[in-house]
């Protein structure tokens, strides 16, 4: 299952995984294509968390937040 703010980035995201991609693979494709279809949501460039649980059970995140410079 792939759901996004846009149905069509949501496809591009389900043709990944039909053609053999794994659900990180489809995360990519959902996210840029919304950078093309929904580019108000802020896409490329911006930051954000991400929880994830491999097929082995392993959990993990990732914190990709943006930050601003010290100067």
């Amino acid at each position: 299952m792939v759901v996004s703010a846009r149905e069509e980035a949501s496809m591009a995201g389900i043709e990944i995984l039909k053609k053999g991609g794994n659900a990180f693979d489809a995360m990519i494709a959902t996210d840029l294509a919304l950078a093309v279809v929904y580019p108000s949501a802020g896409n490329l460039g911006g930051g954000g968390f991400m929880v994830y649980r491999l097929n082995n059970d392993s959990i993990g995140s990732l914190d990709y937040r943006e930050k601003a410079p010290l100067k």
